[in-house]
């Protein structure tokens, strides 16, 4: 769905030995970054059955638990590696706990409370702000949340500040795409509980005995995180705050797998985070997630504004696709269907082993080539 999101049904031949003919169902404004996306990989096929060709191939997978690997013989560089085990772990104190025992040599996606602790142990950090983005996504399904005035008020009663001190890093976000990207807007996202109230008000939820009514109907919203990103669990406890001090009755819950009740509409404001230009340009996540036939519109949004936007991007090239992408995004921030947060900082802690790692700014290659390689 993600591939098909991007260019469509799509034809695909073999000219010759380095060329392929792509044919796509519709035009493509930057056919280059949608084809460094990720869901567009070609296998290797060779005659000896071996696919692909990195460093480590699969020696055992337990679903949910852990994957071995080991070398790889058919790798183009066949320097000795050694072998390597991925763990899943999902609670953030185990993870800190296993490098402060020597259990791991690496561990990513460390909550930022636990730093302190680590450093004082004198165990390696290595940080880097990346190219996500936290957002919140809204369930249009919601009655309440399809009104957006609503969306709007829950936005305007976010401090966007306090949260990235309480994370110790990051930036506040200015709308879907981090600040540092070409398109990015540059105007901060505001903060202003008062017209945050009006807009309650002027949709019909009245503040009565320190709570939001419409007749005896309480404005109730259910916040959703998940394990993988210790950070949310962080910053819940705030946004909630935030929310309840509007009169809005919150409910907070943890779910082992984000995805699926994303996928089933299981929600109705959910921590979500995306690397929003993963191939190098803006049309990725404004396709997936908020073209109203997208195959990843978790939010159930509809906007015909927006969906002639990115029909307009779809046939735009260079400086113009910049500028799609800004007045995209700006009404994005109108509408609201994601309330964006920060664009955050992520935590890698090392052993010795590893002294010298350094991450990139995703979570896509977090084992290199080069580790443990003489």
């Amino acid at each position: 769905p993600r591939a098909a999101g991007g260019l469509g049904a799509t034809t695909i031949e073999v000219a010759d030995a380095t060329t392929l003919l792509i044919t796509p169902e519709r035009r493509v404004g930057a056919i280059a970054a949608l084809l460094a996306e990720f869901p567009l990989v070609i296998a290797r096929h060779t005659t000896n059955g071996n696919h692909f060709t990195g460093p480590w191939r699969v020696v055992e997978l337990r679903r949910g638990d852990q994957l071995r690997l080991e070398a790889n013989p058919f790798y183009r560089d066949r320097r000795a590696r050694p072998p390597v085990t991925i763990r899943r772990v999902t609670d953030p104190n185990a993870l800190a706990i296993g490098l402060e025992a020597g259990v791991f040599d690496l561990a990513f996606g460390l909550a930022a409370e636990t730093l302190p602790r680590l450093r004082g142990r004198g165990i390696g950090i290595a940080s880097t702000p990346v190219a996500y983005q936290y957002m919140l996504m809204l369930n249009q399904r919601h009655p309440a949340l399809r009104d957006a005035r609503v969306r709007q008020a829950l936005s305007l009663a976010i401090d966007r500040r306090q949260l990235v001190r309480l994370l110790g890093g990051g930036r506040p976000a200015t709308g879907l795409f981090p600040d540092f990207m070409p398109w990015a807007l540059e105007a901060g996202l505001p903060h202003d509980p008062a017209r945050a109230a009006a807009l309650l008000d002027e949709a019909g939820w009245p503040l009565r005995d320190g709570v939001r009514r419409r007749g005896d109907q309480v404005l109730a919203l259910t916040l959703t995180i998940y394990p993988q990103r210790p950070d949310f669990a962080v910053l819940a406890p705030l946004v909630r705050a935030q929310w309840e001090s509007l009169g809005i009755r919150i409910r907070t819950e943890a779910v082992e797998a984000i995805t699926p009740a994303l996928q089933q509409g299981r929600f109705e404001a959910a921590f979500w985070t995306n690397h929003t230009a993963p191939g190098g340009d803006p049309a990725f996540a404004l396709e997936q997630y908020f073209r109203g036939d997208g195959p990843l519109n978790w939010s159930a949004a509809r906007d015909p504004v927006l969906d002639d936007m990115l029909d307009g991007l779809r046939v735009a090239v260079a400086g113009q696709r910049h500028d799609l992408a800004r007045l995209s995004a700006l009404r994005l921030n109108d509408t609201l269907p994601a309330i964006p947060l920060l664009t955050p900082q992520w935590h890698v802690g090392v052993s010795a082993r590893l002294a010298g790692y350094r991450p990139y700014p995703s979570d896509y290659y977090i084992l290199h080539a080069d580790m443990g390689a003489p």
